[in-house]
């Protein structure tokens, strides 16, 4: 049965509408949820909503602040907020289209599928697709999801189409505050061709499952122990540290020596088995 759809509506480029779904990338499943629980009678620790020196409040006695000053809060009624509230919409509005080298990484918050919602669509979406990936353009318009207005970026992915919901430019804070001090001066061109050296014999096409959640797997290990009665893992030993470098250059060529013999003894069996 295929999962439901985070959200139903249309995709819109000028007086064209595709109906579509979407549907989140994320895996909800993945992460392994704990609960706080009361140790000596195994109840689970419930959190209740008090004011201090009044006690336990009725859910219909909260209202939402903010505060100006600490201490001092403006209240927000529900129908206050509901009146400066985008309104509900079932379009994303397709505004303008970028080089995907144009969108920043910094931007992106949370990938969606977007797939079809019915048959009657299913030409118009894929024309749409097929125009995206012949142009290498991202689709850039708007939509409100969630009583939320977002920025949205739609993209070719596969067979289909992929929508990222994105940051608003307020929402991020200045690189300059942090890199602001960084040296502008160019650094060694020798120490720089080393490193470019180590990085082009490291390239390799992207494979996202080589890349395992080692904390992960070993929690699930822990909780499956312990279901079976059996004795807890040992403690993951800890990494060593780095070490510091006191000679870039030095540091830089041993590298890639050390990549060197790496990729000598991966070779050995090969030969081996050439010469057998």
């Amino acid at each position: 049965m295929a999962p439901r759809a985070y959200w139903k509506g249309y995709l819109r480029l000028s007086l064209v509408s595709v109906p579509v779904q979407l549907h989140s990338a994320l895996d909800p499943d993945h992460d392994l949820r704990l609960h706080q629980i009361h140790k000596p009678s195994g109840g689970r620790v419930r959190h209740e909503k008090i004011v201090p020196g009044l006690g336990p409040v009725e859910p219909e006695d909260i209202v939402l602040g903010y505060e100006h000053e600490p201490g001092r809060h403006v209240l927000l009624e529900r129908e206050e907020l509901s009146a400066v509230a985008p309104q509900p919409s079932d379009t994303i509005e397709l505004a303008q289209f970028i080089a995907p080298e144009e969108l920043d990484d910094i931007y992106v918050d949370r990938p969606f599928f977007v797939v079809p919602a019915d048959k009657v669509g299913d030409e118009a979406y894929r024309v749409l697709r097929t125009a995206l990936k012949r142009t290498r353009r991202i689709g850039i318009g708007e939509m409100v999801l969630h009583r939320r207005e977002r920025i949205v970026a739609v993209r070719p992915c596969g067979r289909g189409l992929m929508l990222e919901t994105l940051r608003y430019a307020e929402e991020l804070r200045t690189a300059e505050r942090y890199f602001g001090e960084i040296a502008d001066a160019e650094p060694d061109p020798g120490k720089v061709r080393l490193a470019v050296e180590l990085i082009e014999r490291e390239s390799a096409p992207f494979e996202p499952r080589r890349f395992k959640d080692d904390h992960e797997a070993e929690l699930r290990a822990l909780i499956q122990a312990k279901l079976r009665g059996r004795r807890r893992p040992e403690p993951r030993a800890a990494p060593p540290a780095p070490a510091e470098v006191i000679d870039l250059m030095q540091a830089l060529r041993r590298s890639l020596d050390a990549l060197a013999a790496q990729t000598a003894n991966r070779n050995v069996p090969a030969e081996r088995a050439r010469s057998g």
